[in-house]
C-alpha cells in the first residue's frame, strides 16, 4: 500500500508536466563530445553525459524562473524537478570549447 501511495503522489505531481515533455525538440553535443544538452517542447531542460548517459535536470536560478512564470520546482525523494509550461529551449551555445553552455528560452504560449 505504501508504494502505491508514493506512485500516486508522484503521478499527481508530474502527470501534467511529463505528458507534454517526452518529445525532445532541441539538442546539441558539446564541442568535446562529453555531454548532450537538450530540451523538450514544453520546457524540460536536461543534460546527459555521453560516456554513461547519466541524466541531469537543468534548473535555472530562482530570479530567472520568476521571469519565466508558469513554473514550479517540486521535490520527489530528494530529486528536484522543474515543472515548466510554455518556455521552450532554443539555440544552445557553448563557450570555452564546451566548458560552459547556455541557451535561449522562447515562450510558446
Amino acid at each position: 500500500m505504501g508504494s502505491y501511495h508514493k506512485y500516486v503522489r508522484y503521478k499527481e505531481k508530474l502527470y501534467s508536466d511529463t505528458e507534454h515533455s517526452f518529445g525532445m525538440s532541441t539538442f546539441k553535443f558539446s564541442p568535446n563530445g562529453d555531454y548532450i544538452i537538450g530540451g523538450a517542447y514544453h520546457g524540460k531542460y536536461v543534460a546527459w553525459t555521453t560516456n554513461d548517459l547519466k541524466r541531469y535536470e537543468l534548473i535555472p536560478d530562482e530570479s530567472y524562473l520568476q521571469r519565466l512564470g508558469n513554473v514550479e520546482i517540486i521535490e520527489i525523494e530528494g530529486q528536484k524537478i522543474l515543472k515548466n509550461r510554455g518556455n521552450h529551449m532554443w539555440k544552445i551555445v557553448f563557450f570555452e570549447e564546451g566548458k560552459y553552455f547556455g541557451f535561449q528560452v522562447k515562450k510558446i504560449f
